[in-house]
């Protein structure tokens, strides 16, 4: 029993240790870098949670980092935007995220903003 409980809290310690580099992606490839031209038909901005237990290499549960696409796309529907220029990318830990990460969970806010193009 010794040895799991080792073994167990070794592997904590390596991916708590590890750092937390996120990486930010699209499901439909549509994440690129470019100049982009066109009309300027407003602000875009978007937001959703990432929810994980105690690393999100390890059991994300929520992944807006790994799916931008879908956080991003109804906020160009709204102002009528084919694409997004000046884009920033933020992740935020507010109260609740910091409560969340005393019991091992990992609870922040991932915010998309730039200008809509079409």
């Amino acid at each position: 029993m010794k040895k799991i409980a080792l073994v167990v809290l070794a592997v904590l310690a390596i991916v708590m240790i590890s750092g937390c580099a996120t990486t930010f992606t699209t499901t439909n490839g549509k994440l690129a870098y470019g100049d982009v031209k066109g009309t300027e038909v407003g602000e875009v901005s978007a937001e959703a949670r990432m929810v994980y237990l105690i690393h999100p290499s390890l059991l994300s549960f929520k992944a807006p980092n790994e799916e931008l696409d879908t956080i991003v796309e109804p906020a160009m529907a709204e102002v009528g935007a084919t694409a997004v220029k000046d884009v920033t990318i933020t992740m935020e830990n507010d109260i609740m995220a910091f409560l969340a990460s005393y019991i091992g969970f990992g609870y922040p806010l991932v915010k998309v903003d730039g200008v809509g193009v079409k």
